[in-house]
């Protein structure tokens, strides 16, 4: 089961015009150094990508530049709807230094449930992803200098329409870069192998 099928579609060279920045009412993110960053400790940084997915078979997926400190970490939205209130979406939830991950269905600014979880360090350079095809979705992790490899998967059927992607980052240390995503060429019923990355 291949992952990503989506190129990236921002490096953050040039500026956030393509985001409603900030979104559900966070604080903005900023780009520096050619990644986005937060800049509130004391609250989460978060925008929204403002073009549909058009099919709620989707994925979206990051580029961890800077892993940041204890408790700081990086949420990827995917099926997402409400920018400006509270939102609900599928989101993979990674706490990018201790490692701990979830994916959580989020409903009106809520989690309603832990779709699955568990547990892998990233260090810097690694990127993550998340994804849904039917009722399945998927987190992803990407070791600097290797592959892409499943790590773990749920079932849940409650958020079905199609949404947008956002990003949201805790505190101000940690750094993201080249996020990609969108529809994803994967149908329902694929094949999936679940491989460690550790």
């Amino acid at each position: 089961m291949p992952f990503p099928t989506t190129p990236i579609f921002e490096d953050f060279s040039s500026d956030l015009s393509r985001w409603t920045n900030p979104a559900y009412g966070n604080s903005a993110l900023v780009i520096s150094q050619g990644a986005v960053m937060g800049t509130n400790n004391a609250n989460q940084n978060a925008a929204q990508w403002k073009t549909l997915v058009a099919d709620a078979d989707c994925e979206m997926y990051a580029t961890v530049r800077t892993i940041g400190l204890s408790g700081e970490g990086l949420r990827l939205r995917i099926r997402e709807t409400n920018a400006t209130g509270s939102p609900t979406a599928y989101v993979l939830v990674w706490n990018t230094a201790g490692g701990a991950w979830s994916i959580d269905r989020v409903e009106l600014g809520s989690v309603t449930a832990t779709v699955a979880s568990g547990s892998q360090v990233l260090s810097n350079g690694d990127a993550v992803g998340i994804q849904a095809i039917g009722t399945t979705v998927y987190a992803w992790r990407k070791p600097a200098a290797g592959a892409w490899g499943l790590v773990g998967f749920g079932s849940d059927a409650v958020i079905t329409a199609p949404g947008y992607l956002g990003l949201r980052i805790q505190n101000a240390t940690m750094a993201a870069d080249d996020v990609g995503g969108g529809i994803s060429t994967l149908t329902a019923g694929a094949k999936v192998t679940l491989v460690s990355t550790r």
